[in-house]
């Protein structure tokens, strides 16, 4: 018995089909890909798709504040507006 694709699938947060014409590849510094990794495994999602989230996140704040590096004073706002505590800010352009 084999197990179909759509049933190994972590959760997704998208409801459409992704577009792969143009894919953007995501370069991360070696500490920055460990916890991205590190997070994507304990949330249970692909890290793929746990970098796509945090991209529409910050579009998201992109586009209500039209800031393109947050002071940290921002990130400990947002924190707080979302009722998270900030981790150890490391805010680099």
């Amino acid at each position: 018995m084999t197990t179909t694709a759509h049933m190994t699938r972590h959760r997704s947060a998208t409801v459409g089909r992704l577009e792969h014409e143009r894919p953007i590849a995501l370069r991360l510094q070696k500490p920055e890909l460990e916890e991205a990794h590190k997070t994507s495994d304990a949330l249970d999602r692909s890290a793929s798709n746990f970098a796509r989230l945090i991209y529409l996140m910050g579009m998201q704040l992109h586009r209500r504040t039209g800031l393109l590096r947050l002071p940290d004073d921002a990130v400990e706002a947002v924190a707080h507006t979302v009722g998270a505590t900030p981790a150890a800010t490391t805010n680099q352009g």
